[in-house]
């Protein structure tokens, strides 16, 4: 075979991309037994850099 062999749809499809996010968490935490649990867990995006899409999309 000459040249490179043939790509995926999904190799031909994936562009690099980059997304640093901070954020700020607020958990609410329950007892049970000997072991806490998450019962409510609010994310506020304070601010980013890049594409949000590379994560969200």
């Amino acid at each position: 075979m000459i040249g490179s062999p043939p790509r995926s749809r999904v190799e031909a499809l994936d562009t690099p991309s980059f997304a640093l996010l901070k954020n700020r968490y607020d958990v609410e935490l329950i007892r049970d037994g000997e072991r806490w649990v998450a019962r409510r867990t609010r994310v506020d995006n304070a601010r980013y850099t890049g594409d949000p899409t590379a994560i969200f999309a």
